[in-house]
């Protein structure tokens, strides 16, 4: 009510030429204010009730002057009010739990920003030195300094800088001795069966195979940022069980195997990646999404054994050519060849036939997962396969196969596809066109998610197996290849 007044006096002051008048002039104009307003300065005195407000007016010789900022001063003052309040519940609150609101581990030694959301020393040590993520948990606010403190109270930038004992390359400030002791002892490096202490890891791994016969999972090290006291050592036996079944945890199952390579992953997630990006899956068999081959010659086999492929010369080795159904292959002889077989055929069945021998015997090399084994969910970031449902001069929207709500569509821009930002889109996609779509969360708008890329493809195979080159890209080469052999000749 009061800084309605005063606004009211600043707005009627604003409006005349020297942004001043007389006081005597500026009294009455209190008959226009509100009747709680009135009272309040009526109450305390006309004259007074301005002096109250230095930020706001000026009183010099009988004159009231507008003092500028007036208004961006209050404003800053409720918002250290806010913020007061603010740290007032989160001292309440974390004083009431005793948890870091990251792990739920006791809360002994705090580390915070100017931002004042409070975690564990251990938790803020893991990111900034292991991860180098400097951001805050909470806010994800960048914090070029924090601090370790005992102390649950905020500190200012200029206070952390100003502290005896800084670890200025990751950014971190300690109340005290003790403080920086145990934030020290989180990065040691010793060993697990001898208690020796080592500057480096790579040492303290060399120790352990040497004088130990103890080894490190080295997946495990490729993906997870633990201490070091937080990492297991095993002797040989010990880690290939690691490897094939886990800890005996049931969030550590062990490390999956790519039956083609040999080599394990992380975690299904992992190994689901890899066999997407460098192995095979049928782009026509309903289960082909759980379901792959080494080499694009067993994926073939696969062909012949299950499918029907067109054996013209001009049609070979062409996955788009590969039919789901013998009926599929028929239409397409009629369509394309007129109705004819193959020179080396002699009627229809013939070639037929020999699509299921494919003139070797299978290998039948491929990697089933298990039923449950899925592609892995990203909350934040997915890869969809999808079709263009519309497209508006510099942006656009993709349907995802077997979702119908326009919300759940994908939008994209230019520069999902690699163009510029002012580039027509229509010149380069259409409604209709298949996609294969890599997008992030699209929070606060209608779609639910936007494209970062955008690839367009020609057939299913592509968009079962993204990592072979485009028809186009096979063309390009091919002709790229004509020319040099011309050239030689």
């Amino acid at each position: 009510m009061e800084s309605a007044a005063v606004d009211y006096f600043a707005d009627y002051l604003s409006r005349q030429t020297q942004e001043c008048m007389p006081i005597d002039q500026l009294e009455p104009v209190v008959g226009n204010l509100s009747i709680q307003q009135k009272n309040l300065v009526k109450n305390c005195g006309f004259g007074k009730f301005l002096l109250k407000h230095p930020e706001a007016f000026a009183l010099i010789d009988d004159y009231v002057y507008l003092v500028h900022g007036h208004k961006e001063a209050r404003a800053v003052k409720e918002k250290k009010k806010v913020l007061s309040e603010s740290v007032q519940s989160i001292i309440k609150d974390l004083k009431s739990s005793g948890l870091c609101m990251v792990c739920s581990d006791d809360l002994k030694i705090y580390a915070f920003g100017t931002c004042f959301h409070p975690i564990c020393y251990r938790c803020s040590t893991k990111l900034r030195v292991l991860c180098r993520d400097l951001k805050c948990t909470v806010c994800r606010v960048e914090l070029s300094n924090v601090m370790y403190t005992t102390n649950l109270a905020p500190v200012t930038l200029p206070e952390m800088s100003k502290a005896k004992l800084i670890d200025e390359a990751c950014g971190i400030s300690f109340q005290n001795e003790s403080v920086k002791e145990a934030y020290s002892k989180l990065l040691e490096h010793n060993c697990h069966e001898c208690k020796q202490n080592f500057k480096a890891f790579e040492s303290l791994s060399q120790h352990l195979r040497m004088k130990h016969q103890k080894h490190f999972c080295t997946i495990c090290l490729r993906h997870n940022q633990d201490f070091t006291f937080e990492r297991k050592a095993y002797s040989v036996v010990e880690l290939k069980r690691h490897e094939e079944v886990g800890n005996g945890t049931s969030a550590m199952r062990g490390h999956p195997k790519c039956e083609f390579c040999n080599n394990r992953y992380l975690d299904n997630d992992e190994l689901y990646r890899h066999l997407k990006r460098e192995h095979f899956s049928c782009h026509l068999c309903v289960e082909s999404e759980n379901t792959f081959y080494a080499t694009l010659d067993d994926l073939w086999d696969h062909f012949g054994e299950l499918h029907f492929y067109c054996k013209h010369a001009e049609c070979i080795r062409d996955p788009s050519r590969v039919f789901e159904k013998e009926h599929d292959l028929k239409n397409h002889l009629h369509h394309d060849h007129g109705g004819k077989y193959p020179a080396s055929y002699t009627s229809y069945s013939q070639m037929a036939s020999s699509c299921a021998s494919n003139g070797r015997p299978s290998r039948s090399q491929r990697f089933t997962t298990d039923a449950d084994f899925l592609a892995p969910d990203d909350s934040e970031h997915k890869e969809f396969v999808g079709e263009v449902i519309s497209v508006i001069s510099f942006y656009g929207f993709i349907a995802i196969d077997g979702i119908n709500s326009f919300d759940e569509s994908i939008y994209f821009n230019a520069g999902a596809l690699g163009l510029g930002n002012l580039e027509d889109l229509s010149f380069h996609i259409k409604a209709g066109d298949r996609v294969y779509v890599r997008a992030e969360m699209n929070a606060g708008h209608r779609t639910k998610w936007r494209a970062e890329t955008v690839e367009i493809v020609e057939d299913n195979f592509k968009l079962a197996n993204p990592q072979l080159p485009s028809r186009q890209d096979s063309e390009a080469q091919s002709s790229s290849n004509n020319k040099q052999t011309n050239q030689s000749e």
